[in-house]
């Protein structure tokens, strides 16, 4: 994949662009928003990672130039994951609470190139997600980690509440929003299922 760095501070993509190209990764470094954007405009990427305090251009603007260019992103905050972070208006594609360790980093870009060359809905009842769009019904975007989240209960596998807890209620929430009859519940000895209402 080719990557795009946007980091305000100048050791993160020095020390992450090694780590990148061991998985052949290629990667290329900017450290404000306008930068950003004059890249976007000249180059082609992959995917991207954003630090979500980068000055010149706020974050939120940042991402929707992001998505209007079709390019997948990865927001690098300090904040905690919580539903309210993952149902914000501007929705990056991923969110990687710092600090993080590399192996986080990795997996989530080999899921984000899975999910993009990925065709086929995610279907259950009611409520369809489109992988390859990032998209919850074709209206409402969803991230790497809801995905993963539904696909994982299609499987009817074990939730990592820990991990995963707040992709729940962020997807619950975004379920109710559509008036969706699909939820998610957690149902006991059984775990979190997805359930019709």
């Amino acid at each position: 994949m080719k990557l795009l760095l946007a980091e305000q501070d100048r050791d993160f993509p020095a020390a992450f662009s090694a780590l990148l190209r061991l998985h052949g990764h290629q990667t290329a470094a900017v450290y404000d928003g306008t930068q950003v954007l004059t890249s976007l405009a000249s180059e082609k990427w992959d995917a991207a990672l954003l630090d979500d305090s980068l000055p010149r251009i706020p974050h939120r603007e940042l991402i929707t130039a992001f998505k209007s260019s079709s390019v997948p992103v990865i927001v690098l905050t300090s904040k905690r994951l919580s539903a309210g972070l993952l149902t914000q208006e501007y929705l990056a594609s991923a969110y990687l609470s710092l600090p993080f360790l590399p192996d986080e980093l990795t997996g989530l870009l080999s899921r984000l190139s899975e999910y993009r060359s990925t065709k086929t809905p995610l279907v259950y009842e009611d409520a369809v997600i489109t992988p390859s769009e990032f998209s919850l019904s074709g209206s409402i975007p969803v991230t790497a980690g809801e995905i993963e989240l539904f696909s994982l209960l299609l499987e009817n596998k074990t939730i990592n509440e820990k991990r995963m807890g707040c992709y729940v209620f962020s997807l619950n929430a975004k379920l109710a929003r559509l008036n969706k009859k699909t939820r998610i519940r957690y149902l006991i000895n059984k775990g979190y299922r997805l359930v019709t209402i």
